[in-house]
Order: C-alpha cells, then structure tokens, then sequence
C-alpha cells in the first residue's frame, strides 16, 4: 500500500467524514493552493 493511502485510511479511521476532500501539498505550495480554492492569501482568511 501507498504511504498516502495508508495515511488516508488511518485518517478515515480515526473518523473523518466520508464526504471530504483531502489535498496533500508540499509546504512551499501552500499559498498557491489556497488561492486555487479561493482564499485571499495577502488578508490571512
């Protein structure tokens, strides 16, 4: 098994919800992804 799926599966056993969306970033990449789900990075919200 996949390190990211044994990771996931532990998550989903600790008992996330079903109905989630996980993304795994590297931590310089941040930013980018939270613009690309709509955050305003420069405001910090």
């Amino acid at each position: 098994m996949h390190p990211a799926d044994a990771k996931y599966a532990e998550l989903m056993d600790a008992g996330l919800p079903d109905q989630l969306c996980l993304t795994w970033v590297h931590e310089p990449d941040i930013d980018e992804v939270a613009r690309r789900f709509g955050a305003d990075v420069a405001s910090k919200t």
